[in-house]
């Protein structure tokens, strides 16, 4: 058996599994619903855009918040950033206090 026969049969286990209907799929409503209560329950920390569309971690907050300060050549005001990462004020404020602390 060579590796162009091992290559074609997982292509064809690929393309099989591919055109299988998913018997168990959430749809958006679903997702979204679970991470409200996941959220609610403390089980995981995340932080709703301000159109409400995605999720963010603090630690992205963070980064993002970073990037901006990079951007800006260090000095940025905290309502630009908050614009640029669409997130509330207190959450820049929250992550800010953390990188000034450092």
């Amino acid at each position: 058996r060579t590796t162009m026969d091992e290559l074609e049969e997982l292509q064809k286990l690929l393309g099989a599994v591919q055109k299988q209907e998913a018997k168990n799929r959430l749809n958006e409503r679903n997702c979204r619903d679970l991470l409200v209560k996941l959220i609610e329950k403390e089980l995981v920390q995340l932080i709703t855009t301000l159109d409400g569309r995605e999720y963010v971690t603090p630690d992205q907050v963070e980064r993002e918040l970073r990037d901006e300060i990079i951007v800006h050549g260090g000095r940025v005001a905290l309502t630009t950033v908050q614009q640029a990462i669409n997130v509330d004020l207190r959450h820049v404020q929250n992550r800010m206090d953390v990188i000034m602390a450092e």
